[in-house]
C-alpha cells in the first residue's frame, strides 16, 4: 500500500525503501487521466508509514485506520493508538461528509449492500441519513460504540 500511495501522490521513496513497479497513466488521446483523491485504510497496528498531506501532493489523500500523529511539549512528532473514543469521533466526522448530497445516495447504497448480510443489518447504520442536522452527530456516536469490531472497521470506510 505505501508504494501505491507513494506513486499515485507523486512522492519521493524513503531511502530505505525499495520500488517494485509503476503505475501506468493509460488514457485515450487528447482525455486526462486522474483521481480525484486518495483514501488509505488500515486498521492493522504493522502499517506505521506516514500519509500525512504535503502541499505538493498530486491529489488530496487521507488516512483512515488505528494509528494517528501527535506532537509532545517539544514539538517532536510521534505516531499513537487511537482510543476507542478517538475511533468513534473518526466515524462521527467521516460520516458528516458522507451526509452530503451525493454521497449520501452512495453511501446509503454501500451500505445497504453490507446490511444484505443479517449481522451487519442488525447495526441499522443506515438510519444516521433519516435524523436530522441537530441530532445525528450524539447518535453517530453512540452507535458506533455498539457496533462490532468487524463491522466497525467496515463503517469506518
Amino acid at each position: 500500500m505505501r508504494g501505491i500511495a507513494t506513486a499515485l501522490l507523486d512522492r519521493k521513496l524513503e531511502e530505505d525503501d525499495e520500488s517494485i513497479g509503476d503505475i501506468a497513466v493509460v488514457a485515450a488521446e487528447g482525455e486526462e487521466w486522474s483521481f480525484s483523491g486518495l483514501v488509505m485504510i488500515s486498521f492493522s497496528a504493522f502499517d506505521d508509514f506516514d500519509l500525512r498531506p504535503l502541499a505538493n501532493d498530486l491529489i488530496r489523500s487521507s488516512q483512515v485506520g488505528l494509528l494517528q500523529w501527535q506532537t509532545d511539549e517539544n514539538d517532536t512528532e510521534f505516531m499513537t493508538r487511537k482510543t476507542p473514543a478517538d475511533l468513534a469521533m473518526d466515524f462521527q466526522e467521516s460520516f458528516a461528509s458522507c451526509r452530503q448530497g451525493l454521497r449520501s445516495m452512495r453511501w446509503r447504497a454501500a451500505v445497504e449492500t453490507l446490511e444484505t448480510d443479517d449481522l451487519f443489518a442488525e447495526g441499522n447504520v443506515a438510519t444516521l441519513l433519516d435524523l436530522d442536522d441537530e441530532n445525528w452527530g450524539e447518535e453517530a456516536v453512540l452507535l458506533y460504540k455498539r457496533l462490532s469490531s468487524a463491522m466497525r472497521s467496515c463503517y469506518s470506510l
